[in-house]
């Protein structure tokens, strides 16, 4: 594999496939002996990266996910379309019970939450995600793969990761969830890994929206208004999106 193209002369290069900052270095695994240089998606994504002590020269390209669009405030009304993508489980179906405990309670509190049409974007099945049916809740199965439409369709979107920094970088209001835990990079409890120096940069990673901090369905309707009516991300977005 990488072997067999550095003895070929063939510079070796890592880009990140997901839009969080990588992580992957921090404590985790070991840099590849013969990587020229690691491409990050924007500043924020570098700095994080020499706060842990990534060793190697870190270029920006930009983003490149999906097609950029301006901050779209949204007028508050009833209802209010929500849609929640949880932090999904992996392809084998293993998921941190500590994310999927995020999950609930997020979930539990949106049921609580009033003037709110809710909309599930989930990958694999509901238990898996540590979410269920509920009444007047619509589901819908998605996958990996990077997409726009629903998030275009909403007016506000709650989620984690990727999903979340591509709800942002379409200008979709957005409340961010499961930052406060330490992040992991993980398959399986056999491979599982957290980072070394998470409070080093936590405040840097953290939207400044978060769905945990809401204390009932209530102070989450609060957030969801807030969300809509102030452009909170906008630093966040220059430093993590570009």
């Amino acid at each position: 594999g990488l072997d067999m193209l550095h003895t070929r002369g063939v510079p070796g290069m890592i880009y990140p496939h997901a839009a969080r900052p990588s992580l992957f270095w921090d404590g985790m695994y070991e840099v590849w002996p013969h990587t020229r240089a690691f491409i990050a998606i924007a500043e924020g994504h570098r700095e994080i990266m020499q706060i842990y002590g990534y060793p190697l020269p870190i270029e920006v390209c930009g983003w490149a996910m999906c097609e950029l669009r301006n901050w779209q405030p949204v007028e508050v009304r009833n209802p209010v379309k929500v849609l929640f993508a949880p932090i999904h489980p992996n392809r084998n179906g293993w998921l941190h019970p500590t994310y999927r405990a995020y999950n609930t309670i997020v979930f539990q509190k949106l049921l609580e939450t009033p003037g709110i049409q809710l909309t599930v974007r989930h990958i694999m099945s509901l238990t898996l995600n540590g979410i269920w049916q509920a009444p007047g809740v619509s589901y819908m199965l998605g996958t990996t793969k990077p997409a726009t439409e629903q998030i275009d369709e909403a007016d506000v979107v709650i989620s984690h990761q990727t999903f979340a920094f591509l709800s942002v970088a379409r200008g979709k209001p957005l409340i961010m969830m499961g930052d406060d835990m330490r992040a992991i990079a993980a398959n399986s409890w056999d491979n599982m890994h957290w980072v070394a120096h998470y409070d080093d940069y936590r405040e840097l990673l953290r939207y400044p929206l978060e769905a945990e901090a809401a204390r009932s369905g209530r102070g989450l309707r609060a957030m969801i208004e807030q969300a809509c009516s102030e452009n909170v991300g906008a630093e966040w977005r220059e430093r993590m999106i570009g």
